[in-house]
């Protein structure tokens, strides 16, 4: 993050194990991250393809140059 953003690089933080986490009675303020860290945050339950498609659309939308 503290490398990517001053850089202007497209940046966008993925939560995985929020299910876990919550299992665990754990809990994340994932809307204040944006704030925090200066770039949107999206939790991710990968293996059950939840979430999945909002990093999905936002790599697909940000133009100027590859993401890595």
């Amino acid at each position: 993050m503290a490398d990517a953003n001053p850089r202007g690089l497209p940046t966008c933080v993925v939560l995985t194990f929020t299910d876990e986490l919550t299992r665990r009675q754990g809990h994340l303020a994932v809307t204040g991250f944006p704030a925090a860290l200066g770039a949107p945050a999206v939790p991710v339950l990968g293996h059950r393809g939840r979430g999945v498609d909002v990093p999905r659309d936002r790599l697909a939308g940000w133009r100027g140059g590859p993401v890595r």
